[in-house]
């Protein structure tokens, strides 16, 4: 069966099998989780390591207050970014007429099936990126915030992280000073992390100039050296896009510099972790990409459920548009497993 690449439904699903990379973030730490629904139930977990208490032969056990976690309501916005495609173009050509390439003739519709998969290419990249912002700042500023295309703010959501996950360092505990070990440093947000929320820290992620006085520092390269003994060395030729591995920590956590981009509004290149920052995290924490019912009765009634809807109309004044849509929202539901610091 040919496919209807007017329908709104099934482009949508055309598109949702292939989503692109370079979201290193997301991939790392987030789950994704689509709802039917435009509001969005999500549960802010606080981590227990008490100890189980001791009874007597007989005894009734003990009732565990199941209160360590408060329940919120979210509702994500939607994104949406259009443009003028030129794919349908093809269509007007002579019936039956086919057109010749290097790779062999194509029929019409792989033409336009081709054409509108590169146009919708360049709609969905800056939506995967507007997620990965969301979850930078979710990780690293505690704060996600959704603006207009004019930049005005239209909502702010907290993950809640605690103060004391909250650090700068200064004088001479910068990294960048000759006496701080960062190494050491890494060790006390490990504490904190496991403390608080009863996980192991997996992953330190550095800024570039985190990752800079992290290398230069006396102290980094020998332990350096002695971790990477101890644990091997991540496969160079298997890099994970977004990111470069500096090493080990004495605990076998991985150690990454963050290197991934994006285009900010003003059309300069900026980093999605910040350049003075490290994170402390555990691959376990619960952090989830949610992506609520996207909006669109003119194509599709009762919403659709899905990561991105994609959709064509004809606009007789001025041409073909193609939209893709999406309503995400970056949470972290349990935001003692992480601690976030100013090193530089």
């Amino acid at each position: 069966m040919a496919l209807d690449l007017t329908n709104a439904v099934s482009l949508s699903r055309l598109v949702n099998k292939d989503l692109p990379a370079h979201t290193w973030l997301w991939n790392k730490f987030f789950n994704s989780e689509e709802h039917d629904t435009a509001t969005i139930a999500v549960d802010i977990v606080s981590g227990s390591n008490r100890l189980a208490c001791f009874k007597r032969v007989g005894a009734e056990s003990d009732a565990v207050n199941s209160d360590n976690f408060t329940t919120k309501q979210f509702g994500p916005n939607q994104i949406g970014e259009k443009i003028l495609t030129k794919a349908f173009d093809f269509a007007k050509r002579a019936p039956g007429m086919q057109l010749s390439y290097a790779s062999g003739e194509k029929t019409i519709e792989e033409r336009v099936a081709e054409k509108l998969g590169r146009d919708q290419r360049k709609l969905i990249n800056r939506v995967w990126r507007a997620i990965e912002k969301m979850c930078a700042d979710a990780l690293f500023t505690d704060t996600v915030n959704n603006y207009d295309a004019k930049g005005n703010l239209i909502e702010s959501f907290t993950m809640g992280v605690p103060s004391s996950h909250k650090i700068v360092k200064t004088g001479d505990d910068l990294w960048t000073a000759a006496k701080a070990d960062p190494f050491e440093q890494l060790a006390e947000f490990e504490v904190l992390v496991s403390q608080d929320s009863a996980l192991d820290v997996t992953d330190y992620v550095l800024g570039k100039n985190a990752a800079k006085a992290f290398l230069k520092n006396a102290n980094v390269i020998e332990k350096l050296k002695i971790n990477r003994g101890m644990f091997g060395v991540v496969d160079p030729k298997k890099p994970e896009a977004g990111a470069k591995f500096l090493g080990y920590t004495a605990e076998g956590a991985n150690i990454w510099w963050c290197t991934e981009t994006y285009e900010n509004s003003a059309g300069t290149k900026t980093a999605y972790v910040p350049d003075d920052y490290c994170l402390a995290i555990s691959k376990d924490i619960e952090a989830t990409v949610h992506f609520g019912l996207i909006d669109d009765p003119k194509a599709c009634k009762g919403g659709f459920v899905g990561q991105i809807f994609s959709k064509t109309w004809e606009d007789e004044d001025v041409g073909d548009w193609l939209k893709v849509a999406s309503a995400p929202l970056a949470i972290i539901t349990q935001p003692e497993a992480l601690v976030y610091a100013k090193v530089v």
